[in-house]
């Protein structure tokens, strides 16, 4: 058994070399980790705020819209 590294090796015929393709897990996590830093630019300050608001509980939308986007790119990798 290999060692889980969010990673899978696969090697494609008449190619020698190892390819390595993420986990759909880690896919889904970075798409959804880019929507959250989308508009932020870099700010640490920025990034805490927006963190801030996506976790408040009294902030209903914003976990709705953390579910919409889970739903959407869990969709759209499966294609």
């Amino acid at each position: 058994m290999q060692p889980c590294n969010g990673k899978r090796s696969f090697r494609s015929r008449g190619s020698p070399a190892r390819t390595e393709v993420p986990d759909l897990v880690v896919v889904r996590a970075r798409a959804v980790w880019l929507e959250v830093v989308k508009g932020v630019r870099g700010s640490p300050t920025a990034l805490m705020e927006r963190l801030d608001a996506l976790t408040d509980p009294e902030r209903v939308e914003d976990a709705n819209m953390l579910a919409e986007w889970r739903a959407k790119y869990e969709n759209e990798i499966r294609r």
